[in-house]
């Protein structure tokens, strides 16, 4: 994070984001996996983020 100040979130680990995005708000959640060889494990929601229309930036959701 300090060799990049204009990252917001790392975490390390395999996953996806999801994007939910409208006219007004757009949410970014990050989710992972405990282990990619392994069918079936459970997903998580390690961060979500939030831009609103008329504020920029993201915020924790």
């Amino acid at each position: 994070m300090k060799a990049n100040p204009h990252m917001k979130y790392f975490d390390g680990r395999r996953g996806y984001v999801r994007d939910d995005m409208d006219r007004e708000l757009s949410q970014v959640d990050f989710r992972t996996v405990p282990a990619i060889t392994t069918p079936g494990g459970g997903i998580s929601t390690t961060a979500s983020f939030i831009t609103k229309e008329g504020s920029p930036g993201l915020k924790s959701a």
